[in-house]
């Protein structure tokens, strides 16, 4: 599973590194203008608005934010296809 994960993280990484454009936001920014969150609150009750893009961030920032939400998405979907895994096993 160890593995896994870190080929999952690696892929989410490297992709959304090389197929980033600075004028592109991240995942977050995305839901939190559709869901017109507030930047005070945080998405869902979780994630903070600096984990989002925003218009102050420079590209590498904006590049960074992109490629570390790619690592963790690709970090989740392996610990819950995991999970899901054990589910159904037992």
């Amino acid at each position: 599973m160890f593995a896994t994960t870190g080929a999952d993280m690696g892929v989410g990484a490297v992709v959304d590194t090389a197929i980033s454009k600075p004028e592109d936001d991240n995942l977050q920014r995305q839901l939190r203008n559709a869901l017109k969150t507030p930047e005070n609150e945080r998405l869902f009750g979780i994630f903070g608005s600096s984990w989002a893009t925003n218009s102050l961030d420079g590209p590498d920032e904006k590049a960074a934010k992109i490629r570390n939400e790619g690592m963790g998405l690709g970090c989740s979907l392996v610990l819950l296809r995991a999970s899901l895994r054990l589910v159904l096993l037992s």
